[in-house]
């Protein structure tokens, strides 16, 4: 078990004006100020972050090693049996409930690592799964479908989808998404240009794309954008933050997007940094961070007022 190191003196500002959409907004920018850091073992990668109330959250690699986290508890690492490669894991009152892509069984990590089988999650003929989101008591599934050539995000066990994506002209072509919440809403965004952020209801089915991000906007060159990729959209109480990351370079950009789905600023970054999830209740954000060793960095955002011109 190790403790998380404090933050000394870490300030992301961001000068991001806005209008306010909600009671809780104003105008002006917005701050992230570092608040937690937390060096990662140096063998490990990042395949995925799964978030509860009360600030618990958990990390998870491709090779099977779960990495449990709190600020008051520290680092615990889980080490899953070789077979188990986790493509989703929902953090419950029991452990972890985790979905494995070699299978598609789901089993339930407890008490001294102790595992229990349970169901397959049903699947069709086609299906390729890209991940799995424990949401609400359910699987979220995003399935890219090999028979359709076309993306789905479905409800494990129940009929009919949540979205699919037009049909692609092949199968290498089939857009590919992140998902995570906002508010009662889902967002779907996608990994690679044009980076569309997707709001869907799963109540009633709507989907709507935010305002699309233009080379105007960005200043990506055309012939670099095969270079970059897109982290989940992270919801704040007014609006949304993607992060989008140059894959040759320490290069980023933050875009921030309007409750109403437009573009409010997108401000470049010349640092390892990406955001990735916000904790339930709370004014806080995850990202990762490479100074060398990968870090996870607990940012508090707060709005600050802009100073008003002097007459």
């Amino acid at each position: 078990m190790h403790r998380f190191g404090t933050a000394v003196g870490t300030l992301l500002a961001l000068c991001l004006p806005g209008t306010a959409v909600a009671q809780a907004c104003t105008s002006g920018g917005l701050s992230l100020e570092a608040i937690a850091v937390q060096a990662l073992p140096a063998t490990f990668g990042i395949e995925g972050v799964a978030t509860a109330p009360g600030g618990r959250l958990a990390l998870w690699s491709a090779e099977g090693e779960l990495l449990e986290l709190d600020r008051e508890h520290g680092l615990i690492r889980h080490h899953l049996p070789d077979s188990v490669r986790p493509i989703g894991l929902g953090i419950v009152a029991e452990g972890y409930r985790i979905l494995d892509e070699r299978t598609g069984r789901e089993f339930l990590l407890g008490t001294g690592d102790s595992l229990r089988w349970m169901e397959p999650v049903a699947l069709q003929t086609g299906d390729m799964l890209d991940r799995a989101v424990w949401r609400e008591g359910h699987w979220l599934l995003l399935v890219r479908q090999a028979a359709a050539r076309e993306f789905q995000l479905r409800v494990a066990g129940a009929e009919g989808s949540l979205y699919r994506s037009a049909p692609a002209e092949s199968l290498r072509t089939i857009p590919r998404y992140h998902l995570s919440d906002a508010a009662g809403l889902l967002l779907l965004t996608r990994f690679t240009r044009p980076f569309d952020v997707i709001r869907v209801d799963p109540a009633t089915g709507r989907a709507d794309t935010l305002a699309p991000l233009t080379a105007q906007l960005t200043g990506i060159p055309a012939d670099s954008l095969t270079h970059w990729r897109a982290l989940p959209a992270v919801a704040i109480d007014c609006g949304m933050l993607l992060t989008l990351s140059d894959l040759t370079s320490d290069h980023r950009l933050l875009v921030r997007y309007s409750a109403a789905g437009t573009v409010d600023r997108v401000t470049a970054l010349d640092a390892p940094l990406g955001l990735m999830a916000r904790l339930p209740g709370e004014q806080t954000v995850l990202a990762a961070r490479r100074t060398g060793d990968l870090e996870l960095v607990w940012y508090d955002w707060h709005w600050a007022r802009e100073p008003v011109a002097s007459p």
